[in-house]
């Protein structure tokens, strides 16, 4: 209550207490809806971890990338990395240097990548339609290092 006084002083005397109380009223709603909005269109890279590892994490540049082949190397599968792109729909090559990083994080050598395909999303409130791109790897470490 207190902030609605301090509020409806700065306002002009000649507008009517009605229009003030809505002022009030929508200006949380204006500065907060956005922002939660905003935040949920931001592609976050995910890790699902499969197997237990205890690995440093390491500089991106040094995770290998597989798209087409496998490794020739033995290797253990550590876990999922995943990545929805939403209606920002970068470059394969950028979403895969995002797996790459996340990757790296949990210690990997190389991602193998297994899934890159497009989809369709609907924001059930707008009724707007989206199009953006799943991208799945498998996150791997080589058992013989030399």
């Amino acid at each position: 209550m207190l902030l609605s006084r301090e509020i409806g002083s700065l306002i002009h005397k000649s507008m009517s207490p009605a229009f003030v109380r809505f002022i009030v009223f929508l200006l949380p709603v204006i500065l907060i809806v956005p922002s939660g909005c905003r935040s949920s269109r931001v592609p976050t890279v995910r890790f699902e971890q499969l197997n237990t590892f205890d690995l440093l994490p390491r500089e991106a540049t040094s995770v290998e990338i597989f798209i087409t082949t496998t490794p020739q190397k033995p290797y253990s599968e550590l876990g999922v990395v995943s990545l929805l792109t939403y209606k920002y729909n970068p470059s394969d090559r950028t979403n895969y240097f995002r797996l790459r990083e996340k990757a790296a994080d949990v210690g990997a050598d190389a991602i193998i990548v297994i899934e890159s395909r497009g989809e369709t999303y609907t924001n059930y409130v707008t009724k707007q339609t989206y199009t953006g791109k799943v991208y799945r790897a498998m996150a791997i470490h080589y058992q013989n290092k030399q």
